[in-house]
């Protein structure tokens, strides 16, 4: 018979149920009750200045005292009488481990799995889905009591923060833990999949002492056991299966096991023991070449630990790739960019140099991207080229499309053999960049252990050093502050688990904004957001929607375009009328004299800004993966100048990428009916694929034409060709598709756009 780790549900006492099984009822408390809350109102009081207002003490003391003057009166007593009986209520709250309940109940896999595309290729998305989970799982079969279990990896991560350098450098040291069940996303979306499980210790001394071997050695023997006495409530559950109430509502027979562990290099150095410069997995240092071999590290004392303290917890093979460190911040940021100065410098001398470089920032637009590695990335491109050989440009080329495949969500054996490719050319192309070589090397191994990298990467931990941490931090006295920090990050808890135990039960608790799984307010679409947003909705097929009808134009298509400067504007839109109306085998509809297209006389409506929703299943945005964003045209940007996005527009549903689409500019939107059908849609003003140029009529003014609103994908960024020229200091960002005659479709702006048109 063979054995499974399976996640099937049990009883409470572990005994397999029967396939099918429907979930038992929930235990009925009845809807009045809030406890430890008398009410809805002290609930919604505690979190709102709690957690969602992060009142301090002394204005709540304050709130609640105006409060009881108001109700003096009638009688009444406001919720609470101050701050400390609020704590005081939060702190009574019992529920624990509730909010999985409901918040990840989609976003798991209770078993690992190996996903199969539809032409039969090999996909890894979640860590569930990577070799290692599948290995790891064959190992806990081999013991018949597990048979049925779930398995649950731990997935560690830990990272120095600083709270505040202006008041002397406060720095922490967060332990943060995950399951590796929850979905990629999930873990990414900042819905409480991540948790800080301990503060560990950072010892200090004199500063003749920082470097030598005795505090190093020292340092890594107290981070080891402070995680070892940290997990050890796990250990017992690593060998005997442990009945745990799960997400969906079911129980399962858990085993927990060590995951992968996210960490930057110089904390994977102190997590493995190595030298500084060798491979924390594998037998090599930087010194062995980009190509250079090394089998796995094995030492007689590890797998002494492993086979007496924690079961199959390697170490070297916990190691995640790490993203942000590694490709982003480490090979582009501190080792190709600062490749390119150096170059400059050689060539140019240290003052041409810096005359480049200016060039080199305005048309990347340093006032946006600063210093900021994954903005830069965007635009770095375009940006060198014609200020460097070819050679540097294809190195850089090449990079940056490994690195956006690195970064998808989802890996087939198309996207693995592109990643070869990529690396290929990197390696055609480059001179140097030995030290960051193994990390680049070792992804497409990473990617089939561990799914896509983008779910153990360690701007997860960077992120949540907000919450944890830093505004934790600020809301503690500054003396002591470490067991104020604790206290508030489990006060935060039981406030989420109350929520969602509340929910649960049916007992109305939402408030008048729209909510997340945590009770936190989301966007309200008043027009003041940034130009993206997250959005946590079901995966849908994109979609573009009007939002904010305006006053103060024309209603009348004549009037409307000599207002905006267009005065084939009811002519355009007769053609328009035509194309939507023709019969499917009509192919000539483009030679039909103007005077046979329909008539228009209808009202129309204008607007300044519709909103595309899609699905971007690699920028890893809302808890699925949807995300929304703004297409603008407007005479006026935030009181200044016009703003007229470009756009994606689709032309053949049946080809990919470029192909099937055009590039348009938005010069209006708005929307009329005809014969009682609803037609929005925008002016398409540029086309053209990869590298395009505005297309021009026979008068040498650029085409324009009407085009529904259901052809536009989503919008698309546009950068100017530059070449070899320096670019004029009179010239701004908004005057740039204006001013060139060819331009980028720009690629890299995000992973959308990225893979869609690419």
């Amino acid at each position: 018979m063979a054995y499974t780790v399976s996640g099937t549900p049990c009883d409470v006492d572990g005994f397999d149920l029967p396939p099918r099984t429907p979930l038992s009822p929930a235990e009925d408390r009845g809807t009045s009750e809030w406890e430890p809350y008398k009410s809805r109102l002290q609930f919604e009081v505690a979190e709102f200045t709690f957690k969602r207002a992060q009142m301090p003490q002394a204005q709540v003391d304050t709130l609640l005292e105006l409060w009881a003057a108001s109700l003096m009166e009638f009688g009444a007593d406001p919720p609470f009488a101050n701050h400390s009986k609020l704590h005081e209520t939060i702190d009574s709250t019992k529920l624990g481990d509730v909010p999985w309940d409901l918040t990840f109940r989609w976003g798991i896999d209770y078993a690992p799995y190996r996903e199969v595309g539809d032409h039969g290729e090999r996909r890894y998305t979640n860590l569930m889905s990577g070799d290692w989970s599948w290995t790891q799982a064959d190992v806990i079969a081999e013991d018949e009591s597990t048979y049925g279990a779930l398995f649950v990896p731990i997935v560690l991560g830990s990272d120095k923060t600083t709270v505040s350098a202006a008041t002397g450098q406060t720095d922490y040291y967060p332990l943060y833990a995950s399951i590796g069940n929850v979905h990629n996303g999930v873990r990414r979306a900042h819905r409480g999949a991540v948790a800080v499980i301990g503060f560990l210790a950072m010892p200090k001394s004199e500063k003749k002492y920082d470097n030598g071997p005795a505090l190093r050695n020292f340092r890594r023997q107290l981070f080891h056991a402070s995680i070892a006495s940290i997990l050890e409530p796990l250990r017992a559950g690593m060998a005997t299966p442990e009945v745990t109430k799960c997400p969906d509502g079911h129980y399962r027979r858990v085993v927990y096991g060590i995951g992968p562990y996210i960490a930057d290099y110089p904390e994977q150095v102190l997590l493995t023991g190595i030298a500084q410069g060798w491979c924390p997995r594998y037998v090599h240092g930087c010194s062995d070449g980009l190509d250079g071999g090394g089998g796995r590290r094995t030492q007689e004392l590890t797998e002494l630990i492993i086979s007496t303290t924690f079961p199959r917890a390697d170490i070297y093979e916990s190691i995640a790739p790490d993203l942000l460190h590694q490709i982003i911040k480490g090979t582009f940021k501190d080792h190709l960019v600062t490749w390119v100065g150096d170059y400059l410098q050689l060539v140019h001398g240290q003052a041409g140099a810096a005359v480049v470089m200016s060039d080199i920032d305005r048309r990347g637009f340093k006032q946006w991207t600063g210093d900021d590695s994954k903005a830069l990335m965007k635009v770095y491109l375009p940006a060198i080229a014609g200020h460097v050989p070819s050679e540097i440009v294809k190195t850089l080329s090449a990079f940056l499309d490994l690195c956006y495949l690195l970064r998808r969500a989802i890996h087939d054996d198309s996207t693995l053999q592109a990643i070869d490719e990529a690396l290929a050319r990197f390696h055609e192309h480059r001179v140097i960049f030995i030290e960051s070589g193994h990390s680049v090397m070792r992804y497409k191994e990473n990617i089939k252990l561990f799914g896509s990298p983008g779910g153990l990467c360690s701007s997860i931990t960077e992120s949540k050093h907000i919450k944890a941490v830093k505004e934790p931090w600020r809301r503690s006295n500054r003396y002591n502050a470490l067991g104020q920090m604790l206290l508030t990050n489990q006060r935060l808890d039981k406030l989420a688990a109350s929520r969602v135990d509340f929910e649960h039960r049916d007992s109305a608790v939402g408030g008048d904004g729209i909510r997340d799984g945590e009770g936190n307010e989301v966007g309200t679409g008043d027009g003041n957001d940034d130009n993206e947003s997250e959005v946590d909705s079901p995966k849908t097929v994109g979609h573009v929607n009007w939002e904010s009808v305006l006053r103060g134009y024309p209603w009348e298509v004549m009037k409307l375009g000599q207002q905006i400067g267009q005065p084939r504007l009811r002519a355009l839109n007769r053609r328009f009328l035509a194309e939507q109306l023709r019969q499917p085998e009509d192919d000539d509809f483009h030679d039909i004299p103007l005077s046979e297209c329909p008539h228009f006389y209808n009202r129309i409506s204008v607007f300044h800004f519709a909103s595309a929703t899609f699905y971007a299943p690699s920028d890893l945005s809302g808890i699925n993966g949807m995300r929304r964003e703004r297409i603008y045209s407007c005479p006026s940007w935030r009181r200044g100048h016009p703003r007229h996005d470009c756009i994606f527009v689709e032309t053949d549903a049946t080809k990919p990428g470029m192909r099937g689409l055009h590039v348009a500019r938005v010069k209006l939107l708005f929307s009329f009916s005809f014969r009682d059908i609803s037609y929005p849609y925008t002016p398409d003003e540029d086309t053209g694929m990869w590298m395009v140029q505005p297309e021009l009529d026979e008068e040498g003014g650029r085409v324009k034409s009407v085009i529904h609103l259901d052809t536009v994908v989503r919008g698309a960024h546009l950068i100017g060709f530059y070449g070899e020229e320096y670019l004029p200091a009179d010239i701004n960002h908004y005057h740039t598709l204006d001013v060139f005659k060819k331009f980028y479709v720009n690629k890299f702006i995000d992973h959308h756009a990225n893979e869609i048109a690419f």
